[in-house]
């Protein structure tokens, strides 16, 4: 009997599982756990977020910030914030991570042959740590010239396709690039030449299909580079060895020409092309020449920059900050960083990024970190803003028979208020006079 009545309690208890579905028993649900956080984002969210990365200190906790406005503002919103972050992350690398650098060194030992890094291999928990929270943030690491150093990882962004335009879209493709891998180290090429080529076409795929984008600095300052680099080559590959063309970049040149015929690029490129061949490829200068060497430098450049003009103005979407007394560049963006150079009161500068107080800036030919309290900004104005090509002289009248006053350095962007026969009248350092036009180019 017992037994009967113990198989009835059982089919009991499986009846009644049955009927309520075998559900969870209330008290164990915990829905909120799998929600994702959300916010109503506004215009206001937006600025605020932009704000806070002036001075944010901790890229992991700005990235979970962020990560919560992608999944809740609008595609606008999202390509704003997510442009402005990625802006953040280049900025911090170079400016944020000083109190890091000598322990992120300690990551060497852990690249793999593929360059790569196994975070569970890495034995110092602090460091791994470390690493997690740099690579969460949107870092990746390389090895540079002997030293370990973060590059953005513009892959891992790739993440938010769902909330971003087809323009932020294509841009991140573009610039994953060079972060899967990086075209230029130790002063030369690590990618083949022909690859050069096809980033080449890539950008300019990409200035053309979206000519009006935010991002559109950004690819022309890439432009600019791979131009420089493939046209003239890199002091450790240089495009002439031995007396005559190195043949890598006559293929190189050979194959752009028959993939991307339509490209601008293609057009200077088959002029440069025939040139070198109806010389033969012989080197564009003999070793040991300064002058030649100089003037090939100049030609590629004017190519380079013929060619970049075509989609738009570098300095357009630089900012531009102008000294409001005589400034230091230093060596690191601390007081206590070597003094590499002194800005004259009155220049304008070209700065790559801004970070807590301190602005990674170049002039001069001179690069380095400067405070942003003797810098106010200075709006792009074609007409009138152009840059040194080299030392130029700045004289008291506008004729070589006029006395010199003072020499403005090559890579000085430089205000230029009128322009009468060849020569613009300007400023330096206080002193007033004028200059060659010939020695000047566009920003």
């Amino acid at each position: 009997m017992k037994r009967v009545l113990a198989v009835l309690i059982i089919i009991t208890m499986l009846i009644s599982a049955c009927t309520t579905g075998g559900e969870t028993p209330e008290e164990t649900k915990k829905p909120e756990e799998t929600q994702k956080e959300t916010v109503v984002v506004t215009d206001e969210t937006v600025l605020e977020f932009k704000e806070s990365l002036k001075t944010a200190d901790d890229p992991f906790e700005v990235r979970k910030k962020l990560d919560i406005i992608m999944a809740s503002g609008s595609e606008e919103q999202s390509d704003t914030v997510l442009a402005d972050y990625m802006r953040y992350l280049s900025a911090y690398s170079s400016m944020g991570m000083s109190k890091d650098w000598d322990k992120l060194q300690d990551l060497e030992p852990y690249f793999d042959a593929s360059e790569n890094i196994d975070p569970e291999s890495i034995t110092d928990p602090s460091l791994k740590e470390l690493y997690k929270s740099l690579t969460g943030a949107g870092y990746k690491f390389i090895r540079v010239e002997g030293s370990v150093e973060p590059i953005v990882d513009y892959r891992s962004m790739e993440s938010y396709s769902d909330s971003i335009s087809d323009g932020m879209k294509d841009y991140l493709k573009f610039k994953a690039m060079d972060s899967d891998k990086v075209w230029a180290m130790d002063a030369g090429l690590v990618i083949p030449v022909k690859e050069l080529g096809d980033r080449i076409a890539a950008a300019e795929g990409f200035l053309k299909k979206y000519p009006d984008s935010e991002l559109k600095g950004d690819v022309l300052r890439d432009l600019r580079n791979y131009l420089s680099g493939y046209f003239g080559g890199l002091d450790n590959t240089p495009v002439a060895d031995g007396g005559g063309y190195v043949k890598e970049y006559i293929d190189a040149y050979e194959d752009f020409l028959q993939k991307h015929p339509d490209t601008s690029a293609a057009g200077a490129l088959k002029k440069y092309y025939d040139d070198i061949k109806a010389k033969g490829f012989a080197a564009p200068y003999k070793e040991g020449d300064t002058a030649g060497r100089l003037d090939f430098k100049w030609r590629v450049e004017a190519i380079t920059d013929g060619l970049v003009s075509k989609f738009g103005s570098v300095a357009e979407y630089s900012e531009l900050l102008k000294t409001t007394e005589n400034l230091v560049i230093r060596s690191k963006p601390d007081t206590k960083g070597e003094l590499l150079f002194v800005i004259p009161k009155g220049t304008i500068i070209t700065a790559n990024s801004i970070w807590n107080g301190w602005a990674a800036v170049h002039t001069s030919g001179w690069s380095g970190y400067s405070s942003m309290d003797y810098l106010v900004p200075v709006e792009y104005d074609a007409s009138h803003h152009h840059m040194t090509l080299w030392n130029v002289n700045l004289r008291e009248g506008p004729s070589t028979d006029s006395k010199i006053l003072t020499q403005i350095p090559a890579q000085t962007i430089i205000f230029i208020d009128e322009i009468n026969d060849g020569w613009g009248k300007t400023s330096h350092a206080g002193i007033t006079g004028y200059i060659s036009m010939s020695y000047v180019k566009k920003p």
